[in-house]
């Protein structure tokens, strides 16, 4: 049965965007730092993010602040995205910790896409 199509706040943005990259709750509240239940609330509307959490959650499904929070934003993951997305399922939780913090990094991830590019 295909979904019913909605305009789209930052929360239904946020539920298909775990959805597209298989993420659960408690992966996106670990790689953000909150609990599973904040990250609950969040999606029921019983709470809402302080400007902090809304940047890390962006930053976790790989969204800008201005993709999670456009009303109209559709999200497509790509294919190479789909790639990424399986081999992160099959990470540690260690592993996922130590690539969180890679990510979150400015100067680490500026290195490595020169490190890339060249």
């Amino acid at each position: 049965m295909a979904r019913r199509k909605k305009k789209a706040d930052w929360r239904y943005v946020m539920q298909e965007r775990m959805a597209q990259l298989y993420m659960t709750q408690q992966e996106l509240a670990d790689t953000i730092g909150v609990t599973k239940g904040l990250i609950n609330h969040y999606l029921n509307g019983r709470r809402n993010p302080s400007i902090k959490n809304l940047k890390k959650l962006a930053n976790a499904l790989g969204l800008t602040l201005q993709e999670l929070m456009e009303s109209e934003s559709v999200v497509i993951a790509r294919a190479d995205e789909q790639a990424l997305l399986m081999l992160h399922r099959s990470l540690t939780s260690e592993d996922k910790h130590l690539l969180s913090g890679i990510i979150s990094n400015p100067r680490i991830l500026r290195d490595l896409r020169q490190s890339i590019a060249a």
